[in-house]
């Protein structure tokens, strides 16, 4: 007996895809048609399946997700029903654009989330180096006559300057002596405080 037939395109998860077909065979309603030969647009739109279900994957591994257990049955038939109106190709096109929004999205989270990371780092760096100079700002405070100063110097050249400021101010009529502190940088540069007299400001700023 011959009888109508209408052709069904099924979705469904893939863990359960033999639960589904044996629930379908035993219900009397699956008939595989294996040998319609595809169309071009079949055949388009499933490669275009192949290279979205590549995306999504991208994204999840990039996620670092991995909640499957927790998806819904509620949560498919709300996605399924609100694409039910779509062709193959629609469907495609609009996965497709809700991944690049996505995926931009993310990209900008990511950037966003670095950029963070690095005032953090800075910011601790920081406070390391300023934690450094407490023996130096917690000592004597400085007289109406000094001032303290802080110089960005190559880590190399600190001894030399402070050993270069030290004889310029010996080599003059008050003999002054300078008081330094210095913090060697994880790079090039480190962080050399100095304490001198007001009158020997402008000494400090030419040899420094």
């Amino acid at each position: 007996m011959i009888r109508d037939m209408v052709r069904l395109s099924l979705w469904g998860v893939q863990s359960k895809k033999k639960e589904i077909v044996r629930e379908l065979f035993a219900l009397g309603v699956l008939h595989l048609d294996q040998d319609t030969p595809s169309t071009a647009e079949d055949d388009g739109t499933f490669n275009s399946l192949k290279l979205l279900r590549g995306k999504v994957l991208g994204l999840i591994e990039a996620l670092g997700w991995d909640g499957w257990n927790s998806l819904r049955e509620e949560d498919l038939g709300a996605s399924e029903t609100s694409l039910l109106d779509l062709s193959s190709a629609e469907t495609v096109h609009e996965i497709d654009r809700s991944l690049e929004a996505f995926t931009s999205r993310l990209a900008s989270l990511l950037a966003e989330a670095k950029e963070k990371d690095d005032l953090l780092d800075r910011l601790n760096r920081s406070e390391e180096v300023l934690r450094k100079f407490t023996p130096f700002f917690s000592g004597k405070a400085p007289s109406e006559t000094e001032e303290d100063s802080l110089w960005w110097v190559e880590n190399g050249d600190a001894p030399a300057l402070v050993a270069s400021l030290a004889a310029a101010l010996d080599g003059g009529e008050r003999h002054e002596a300078v008081s330094s502190h210095f913090v060697a940088g994880k790079e090039s540069f480190g962080l050399l405080g100095l304490r001198t007299s007001l009158s020997a400001a402008s000494i400090v700023r030419r040899v420094a």
